[in-house]
């Protein structure tokens, strides 16, 4: 190297650590001067742990999981899926399959994930996949359930409606054919197919606003307000719960958007969300599997304690995502802007774990608009 090589070169890591010294303090106040220009891991370990610390504080102690304290009324045992990982993507893509994977986790929670699986091979090819069964084995649960959306159009679908009038309200297939939905995102036949697993799914019931009681299961006279409040979740849906149901929630968490119930606190709720994280307004995610450097750091930016308090139950997840940006803002102090750029770091594809909403967020998000319980097979 020549000398006006090794001079330049000096001059920048000088430069660096000079811009270093005046950013410490984001970083939990680490001397950034006190690493020479070949201790940048040292650096990113020291401050990268203080500023975890900074942006954690005592929270940063807790354990993984859910917690098993006094405000905990019911937990289920379902598998948790992430809609960014379904393989069944040619007509629907994965990011418009929350419901198909909201309903892969309720399933999972009522039966064993291998006899469920099984379960929904055969089905898809009882309803005429053309797919071959090692085709389908090699499928991930939700998109076996897209794949028997799929096989089923208009006239199916009017067809089972007129021959089941105890489970479809009159005039069902006209008013959801206007509005132009998929089927696989209208509550009763989501609930329908589940009751096609009938070796582990027994009764189907639902809630929602605007209409009338019926005589089917779904009950569409309640209000918002009820669908809303902890006394329905603590006094109807968690009794249900406790019997063996799983439940899935219609949403605002984006315009459309559904989740699998996980559990429901005195406190507040758990929701296994399919999409990843909700990072405190409508359709503004943490998305699972993403690239960290995408668009996290900025979607995230002063919302720390919003991505806190969503991830209180599943500090593991927590402690990796913190990590992960503890790593862009080192990198950020030691290389610069551009070396940002080159970090291919993946986030967690199991964000949306446990994601916990206190009752008021409930009610900001439309947490619980509709719901489907499918009850355990006796």
């Amino acid at each position: 190297m020549s000398a006006m090589s090794q001079q330049t070169q000096q001059e920048e890591v000088q430069q660096t650590q000079q811009q270093g010294q005046q950013q410490a303090p984001t970083m939990g106040g680490t001397d950034f001067a006190a690493f020479g220009p070949e201790s940048a891991a040292g650096f990113q370990e020291t401050a990268g742990n203080a500023w975890i610390s900074e942006q954690l504080g005592a929270e940063g102690e807790q354990s993984h999981g859910t917690a098993v304290d006094e405000d905990v009324v019911v937990v289920d045992d379902g598998t948790y899926d992430s809609q960014e990982d379904n393989q069944n993507t040619d007509k629907v893509a994965a990011n418009a399959q929350c419901n198909v994977t909201a309903l892969a986790m309720m399933l999972t929670a009522l039966g064993d994930d291998q006899d469920v699986h099984s379960a929904a091979v055969a089905l898809v090819i009882e309803k005429g996949s053309p797919k071959t069964e090692e085709e389908l084995a090699e499928w991930e649960l939700a998109g076996l359930l897209m794949e028997r959306f799929e096989l089923w159009g208009n006239a199916e679908w009017e067809t089972c409606a007129d021959e089941n009038a105890d489970h479809f309200w009159n005039g069902w297939h006209a008013y959801w054919l206007e509005q132009g939905k998929p089927w696989n995102q209208v509550q009763e036949a989501l609930a329908w197919v589940a009751m096609e697993f009938e070796e582990f799914v027994g009764e189907t019931s639902g809630a929602s606003y605007g209409g009338s009681s019926g005589t089917t299961p779904f009950d569409n006279s309640r209000t918002e307000e009820e669908l809303y409040s902890a006394d329905y979740y603590l006094n109807e849906l968690a009794p249900l719960m406790k019997q063996g149901s799983a439940i899935m929630l219609g949403t605002r968490l984006t315009p459309g958007h559904v989740v699998a119930l996980k559990g429901i606190r005195t406190d507040g709720i758990l929701a296994n969300d399919p999409n990843g994280i909700n990072i405190g307004s409508q359709g503004r995610y943490v998305l699972n599997g993403e690239l960290i450097t995408k668009h996290v750091p900025l979607a995230m930016g002063d919302r720390h304690s919003v991505v806190k308090s969503r991830l209180t139950y599943n500090q593991d997840i927590l402690g990796e995502l913190m990590m992960h940006m503890a790593d862009i803002e080192t990198t950020r102090l030691w290389e610069g802007d551009k070396a940002v750029k080159d970090i291919d770091t993946a986030c967690s594809h199991e964000l949306g774990e446990d994601n916990f909403y206190t009752w008021d967020e409930v009610k900001r998000f439309s947490i619980g608009k509709w719901n489907m319980v499918a009850g355990q097979k006796e």
